[in-house]
């Protein structure tokens, strides 16, 4: 690997660092704003910001042209994640039904749907 390579691969870095960075940031912003919501219509605002703001950062000229498809897909998806409940599932591995017990460990990690 000679010095020129070296360099572009920290540029690189650089670059995908800032960009994370900056995804990171509408984040926190969005989920600022979200507290004043609250729930679905809430999360909403998160979602498409960190869409738009990953589809802008990409540098992929097509991505950039559907910006507004991303921030409607994000705010979607989120808006479903923010329809579910915090506590309720987690709270399900307490219980001294095991087959409940069994339905709350792969319920925390996401891997289960939420019990209607």
């Amino acid at each position: 690997m000679n010095s020129s390579t070296s360099a572009q691969d920290i540029s690189v870095v650089r670059i995908w660092r800032w960009q994370t960075l900056v995804v990171a940031l509408a984040l926190s912003i969005g989920w600022g704003i979200r507290g004043n919501f609250g729930h679905e219509i809430g999360a909403m605002l998160p979602g498409a910001l960190v869409a738009m703001a990953a589809a802008l950062l990409s540098g992929r000229a097509d991505w950039q042209r559907r910006v507004a498809f991303f921030g409607a897909a994000g705010a979607i998806g989120w808006s479903l994640g923010g329809s579910m409940s915090y506590m309720q599932v987690i709270a399900y591995t307490h219980s001294g039904h095991s087959p409940t017990v069994a339905y709350g460990y792969p319920g925390s990690s996401g891997r289960v749907p939420p019990c209607f």
